[in-house]
Formats: structure tokens, C-alpha cells, sequence
């Protein structure tokens, strides 16, 4: 009951269920899929929504070497080079963000391929009305814990329409092996030695983006 009045945001739970948003993201990003010989990829989107972006570019260099340029745009507008041949995915997990709105709003004027992820808010809205393909992730968590959902959503994405290779058996397979982890009780232990210190986070620059994240969570929950 202690633990309930503390942990307001039921993190444990959104923690605990983290393997289970691959498989939800899976569902929900179903078959949606953009055609068109795309020269590289933009995903906007700042903060947690942009995260995810750099744990697919962590996969995807794993799987392979052959996919078009991804760029991980956290800014207003799009850069000048943004254009016909640009793939521009536009992430928002609350779907207000204004810097992700306003490139939103860019490739729109420049008539560019654009897909939205988000799970409301004004890019639902702006999908819905320019009849533009959007994937809508479950609400009601804080953006750095839809970490699972977001990076799913873009793998899918991008392998349904044929742009990099299908990694998604390995996903899978990841699934299967997180879900035999003793999630909690790990956690208990690192917390346990943690006590009075201070962590340093740590990577090779190939994993650079995991260590980032989980950064991130330490400092913010």
C-alpha cells in the first residue's frame, strides 16, 4: 500500500510491462505502409518521442548496413535538403508537440510523404484531415516509457514498406527471452547496490543510445 502512494504514475506496472508494448505495437501498426524510392528518412520529434529513433538506428546498423540515410530531426521545420525523395515521419506521443507540428506542417507545404505516429493530440488531427497515414500508440504513460512502442512502430513501419530489412523475427525473439527475466527482482538488486552512490552510465559508441536511455529513466523516475 506504501509503495502505491509513492509510485503515483504506477511506473512499476508501466515498467513491468514494457516486453508487452512490442507486441501491442506490432498489432497496431498492423500493414500501414508508405510507397515511393525514398533517398533518406526524417523522423521529427524531440525528447522521448525522439528516442526511440536512436535505439532503431542502434538495430537496424546490427541487422545491416543497406537502408537509406535516417536523420533524427529535434527542431522547427525541416532542413532545406527535406524533399521529394524524403520520407518524413513525424513522432509525437502526446501529438502536441510544436516543433514536431511545425515540420509536420513544412512537409505538408512541400508536398512531402509524411506519416504520423502519435496518440492524439493535433498530428491525429492533422493526419485525419490531409487523409495522411497515422499510428496511433495507447495514451496515459509518460512519453520515456512508450520507448517500446514508438521504436516497434517505426521498425514496422519501415519494414512493411519494404525500406530495411524485416528485423522482426529477432524482435520476437527478444520478447520471449524479456519475459523470462525476473524484471522486479533485478531491479531490486541494482537498486539495493545503487544506495548512497551515484551511477555512471557507460557504452561502446555502438550502444551509445541504450546507455543514453537509460540515463534518462534514472534521472527522471
Amino acid at each position: 500500500m506504501e509503495r502505491n502512494k509513492i509510485d503515483k504514475s504506477k511506473m512499476k506496472k508501466v515498467i513491468l510491462n514494457s516486453p508487452n508494448q512490442i507486441e501491442e505495437a506490432l498489432k497496431f501498426t498492423g500493414n500501414i505502409k508508405v510507397k515511393g524510392d525514398f533517398k533518406n528518412i526524417i523522423v521529427c520529434g524531440v525528447g522521448g518521442s525522439a528516442l526511440p529513433a536512436n535505439i532503431l538506428l542502434t538495430y537496424l546498423n546490427l541487422l545491416s548496413s543497406d537502408y537509406p540515410p535516417i536523420y533524427i530531426h529535434r527542431d522547427y521545420g525541416l532542413p532545406r535538403w527535406g524533399g521529394k525523395k524524403s520520407l518524413i515521419i513525424c513522432v509525437s506521443y502526446s501529438g502536441n508537440t510544436e516543433e514536431t507540428i511545425s515540420a509536420f506542417k513544412t512537409a505538408l507545404k512541400r508536398n512531402l510523404k509524411i506519416v504520423g505516429i502519435a496518440s492524439d493530440g493535433k498530428i491525429a488531427e492533422l493526419c485525419k484531415k490531409n487523409k495522411i497515414p497515422l499510428i496511433t500508440v495507447p495514451s496515459g504513460i509518460q512519453p520515456r516509457s512508450a520507448t517500446g512502442y514508438i521504436f516497434t512502430s517505426l521498425l514496422k513501419l519501415l519494414s512493411n514498406s519494404k525500406i530495411v530489412r524485416d528485423g522482426l523475427k529477432e524482435i520476437k525473439k527478444t520478447v520471449k527471452e524479456l519475459k523470462k527475466i525476473k524484471a522486479e527482482k533485478e531491479g531490486q538488486k541494482i537498486a539495493k547496490r545503487l544506495v548512497g552512490k551515484i551511477p555512471i552510465i557507460y557504452a561502446s559508441n555502438q550502444f551509445k543510445s541504450l546507455a543514453l536511455a537509460w540515463k534518462i529513466k534514472f534521472n527522471e523516475n
